[in-house]
């Protein structure tokens, strides 16, 4: 099983940078993870983009809701501390 997986610059929704204090300053990107029948939305902390494609580490993962609707009803703070979480994950 490969630790890379790639996902396409129109499945990806939001990038960012963490701000909240005590996380650092970690990039991130949330995606839309099709697989299937599902849609879900995924946050990721290590990844390269090349030619709009995101080459992402699977350990820096982390699923944050069901559907992009669910998505828009998140705070920056509940998204920058799965994001932060999704880095401590790949981390250990």
């Amino acid at each position: 099983m490969s630790e890379l997986f790639c996902v396409g610059e129109t499945d990806v929704i939001m990038r960012g940078l963490t701000t909240y204090s005590g996380y650092g300053m970690k990039s991130y990107i949330v995606y839309i993870k099709r697989e299937k029948e599902k849609n879900e939305i995924h946050v990721n902390t290590h990844y390269n983009v090349k030619s709009g494609v995101y080459k992402c580490v699977i350990y820096y993962d982390r699923k944050l809701c069901d559907t992009v609707e669910q998505f828009g009803k998140l705070t920056v703070a509940e998204i920058e501390s799965q994001a932060y979480g999704s880095y401590m994950d790949g981390a250990r």
